[in-house]
């Protein structure tokens, strides 16, 4: 059984903070509840504006960049879930966090 399902995709949520200096900052969020508890998944990372003015097209390299960090927060979930024993599951609406024994 896999600890994360293949389309968690789905339950991301992304975000793109206001411009702050130099660089853009991008966040996805995964949430999930265990018991009652309404907990999340994070992972943020940046584009500086120089990799913004150097790029021949900017929004293709947002995009790019995003397909790359959701790639990395998957794996990232994995690895978190697989060191403490655990597995999503879900239903219509969010994930749940289930103990794997």
């Amino acid at each position: 059984m896999s600890v994360i399902l293949e389309n968690i995709e789905r339950y991301f949520q992304f975000l793109e903070d206001p411009k702050t200096g130099d660089y853009l900052r991008f966040h996805l969020y995964c949430y999930y509840r265990e018991g009652s508890e309404e907990l999340k998944f994070h992972r943020q990372w940046k584009i500086t504006g120089t990799e913004l003015a150097l790029s021949s097209n900017s929004e293709a390299l947002k995009q790019q960049r995003k397909e790359q960090e959701s790639w990395l927060f998957q794996d990232q979930i994995r690895h978190q879930l697989e060191q403490i024993g655990k597995y999503l599951v879900a239903t219509e609406e969010r994930l749940f966090l289930q103990s794997s024994t």
